[in-house]
C-alpha cells in the first residue's frame, strides 16, 4: 500500500510537477489554500505534507501550525517549499517541526529522495 502524501500549493504546475515526481511511490492528495490543506490532513492522515509558503489566505507556516494541534498529525513529516530561502526562515520552520525546507526551483529527484527517507 503507497504511503499519502498531501501537496500544497497555488500554482497548478508546481502541483503537477509534484504530483509526477511522487506517483510511482505515493498516494497523491492536492490543497491549493492553506485553509484547504488543514481540512484535507485531518481527513486523510497523511503521511507526508510538502507546503507552499505563500498561499492565498491562510500561509503555508500558520497552516502548518494548525495542522499540528490536530490529533494524529503532530509528528507528520513537513516539507517546506518556498521561493525565499532565507536563514530566519529556515529557523522558522524548524521551530514548527518542518524537517525539510527547499528553495524554488527545487531538484525534483533530491526531494523524492528525502520524501522517501521520511517516510520510511
Amino acid at each position: 500500500m503507497k504511503k499519502k502524501i498531501l501537496i500544497v500549493d497555488d500554482n497548478m504546475n508546481i502541483r503537477v510537477i509534484l504530483a509526477l515526481t511522487f506517483s510511482e511511490d505515493f498516494e497523491i492528495h492536492e490543497a491549493r489554500t492553506g485553509l484547504e490543506a488543514v481540512e484535507m490532513a485531518r481527513g486523510l492522515i497523511p503521511d507526508l505534507i510538502v507546503m507552499d509558503v505563500m498561499l492565498p489566505g491562510l500561509d503555508g507556516y500558520s497552516a502548518v501550525a494548525r495542522i499540528r494541534c490536530i490529533e494524529g498529525l503532530k509528528n507528520v513529516p513537513v516539507f517546506i517549499i518556498t521561493a525565499d530561502g532565507s536563514k530566519d526562515l529556515k529557523a522558522f520552520s524548524h521551530m514548527l517541526g518542518i524537517i525539510m525546507h527547499f528553495t524554488k526551483p527545487f531538484d525534483p529527484e533530491r526531494l523524492l529522495s528525502e520524501a522517501l527517507r521520511a517516510v520510511a
